[in-house]
């Protein structure tokens, strides 16, 4: 798992890693969960367009 407040997918959930501070750790978190009718592939791409959307509006999240 990352720990720089990425997006990744696993077993069908998206999540927000963890970020290291200068003072400890701020903790990620689950975002959503991809339903049966979709796989792996779906929920990895919803992480990928999160992590776009986090580069070019980063005060957004």
């Amino acid at each position: 798992m990352p720990q720089d407040g990425t997006y990744y997918a696993e077993r069908g959930n998206v999540f927000r890693s963890p970020t290291r501070t200068d003072t400890g750790i701020k903790m990620g978190f689950k975002v959503c969960v991809v339903s049966d009718g979709l796989n792996e592939e779906a929920a990895a791409e919803i992480a990928d367009a999160l992590n776009l959307h986090m580069q070019h509006h980063p005060d957004k999240h």
